[in-house]
């Protein structure tokens, strides 16, 4: 006879007498399956963070940051996988699951729980108001949002070409393709704003794609619309 795997692995959790549970913290978390997951990664730890976050994570495959209310988890799911012991008869089978996933996760405190409540409607913090995927999506975009921007990605040469095209004075020209290679090397953008103010550069010239998004850096360089 057959056994469906799936059935047995959603058979040993019921969430029926876990509904009326009072939630203390709770995440949200969404997989984004594509074959750049490790780039995907490594352009997260390059966003500038707004005030009041810390990174608390900054590893190969994942970064993690925080700041009162939340904490924001992006990383490799199967780099993840591996790195965790064996979880017995379906472990080859969830890191099969793993593959090509970008994971990024939003762990909701104890204050913002509350702010959820107010902005939801939420009579109380019992665990089924907050299982609504409209609370999820909005949770999770409006953190990313916030702290690794929406965008495109383009290539140094392509945002150089760009510079050179602009009727910008040679002196600001020079200026911010300098800032941007500083990105590049120091490999994110609080890094290159201590180096900026300690005066210090990198002489090799990295293979390294920029995102233009909307209140970031790379704004001013207009190349929202340009196709690197």
């Amino acid at each position: 006879m057959h056994t469906d795997e799936n059935a047995i692995i959603r058979s040993r959790v019921r969430l029926d007498p876990l509904l009326s549970w009072s939630v203390v913290r709770i995440d949200y978390a969404l997989n984004l399956h594509t074959s750049h997951v490790p780039v995907y990664v490594a352009l997260a730890k390059r966003a500038k963070l707004p005030c009041g976050y810390v990174c608390t994570e900054d590893k190969p495959g994942s970064f993690y940051v925080r700041c009162n209310s939340v904490t924001l988890n992006f990383y490799d799911k199967p780099d993840q996988m591996q790195k965790q012991p064996n979880w017995g008869r379906y472990y080859d089978r969830l890191c099969r699951d793993a593959a090509a996933i970008y994971r990024i996760e939003v762990q909701c405190s104890k204050s913002k729980r509350f702010d959820i409540m107010q902005a939801y409607h939420l009579p109380d913090i019992s665990l089924a108001g907050f299982l609504d995927e409209r609370i999820a999506q909005d949770t999770i975009q409006e953190y990313y949002r916030s702290t690794i921007g929406y965008g495109d990605y383009y290539s140094l040469p392509a945002v150089y070409q760009h510079i050179q095209e602009t009727i910008w004075r040679k002196p600001k020209k020079e200026r911010i393709y300098n800032w941007l290679r500083l990105i590049a090397q120091t490999g994110s953008f609080a890094e290159s704003r201590n180096c900026f103010l300690q005066g210090s550069y990198l002489n090799v010239e990295p293979q390294i794609w920029y995102k233009a998004a909307k209140g970031r850096l790379l704004i001013i360089l207009k190349v929202a619309g340009m196709k690197g």
